[in-house]
């Protein structure tokens, strides 16, 4: 995710609007992202790089979501949704 986007993401009863900017991430979230990836096993994909920032971002204001918290509870569809609104929005 090489620019801003706004996400929204549902994790129990609560929506969270994150908006993602990988330029503010700092060295220690983007490894943070890297090694809970990692964890996972498997590869990761794009998407999968995309929740762990959209993770990463959560996790500032709520230290006790889980990046599985996110993937459990992100949709493919959330990141249509977050690109269509770009698209729409008067800067696009």
């Amino acid at each position: 995710m090489a620019e801003v986007a706004k996400v929204k993401v549902t994790i129990g009863d609560v929506t969270h609007e994150v908006v993602v900017d990988d330029r503010t991430f700092t060295i220690g979230e983007r490894r943070k992202a890297r090694t809970a990836l990692a964890a996972l096993g498997g590869e990761s994909d794009e998407l999968d790089v995309s929740a762990a920032a959209v993770w990463i971002v959560l996790n500032r204001a709520h230290p006790d979501v889980t990046l599985e918290d996110v993937l459990d509870n992100l949709t493919v569809g959330d990141f249509l949704d977050a690109a269509a609104a770009k698209d729409d929005s008067p800067e696009a």
